[in-house]
């Protein structure tokens, strides 16, 4: 057997467990239910950011948008104003 890897029948046997099928039910040890919940609070609280996050691109969008339109129409009536006023001033 390669030296790099490990058998997990030897590595289980060496923690002093012999079973071939890991413990089933409880918590999964070291408080996991405790962290998982933990977790769960916290992608929640995530999930919230993330939807305020989305309502305020929706209002940046809308206001680049009507600033756009107010420069573009700026920028058009820049140029026509003295075309207009070379041929009909």
């Amino acid at each position: 057997m390669n030296n790099d890897v490990i058998d997990l029948m030897d590595f289980r046997k060496e923690k002093g467990n012999n079973n071939e099928n890991p413990p089933m039910g409880g918590d999964g040890g070291d408080g996991m239910e405790a962290r998982v919940a933990k977790l769960e609070t916290h992608v929640e609280h995530i999930r919230e950011d993330i939807g305020e996050l989305k309502s305020d691109v929706k209002e940046l969008r809308k206001t680049i948008d009507s600033r756009s339109a107010w420069l573009i129409g700026l920028v058009v009536v820049s140029i026509l104003v003295p075309i207009a006023l070379k041929y009909w001033g």
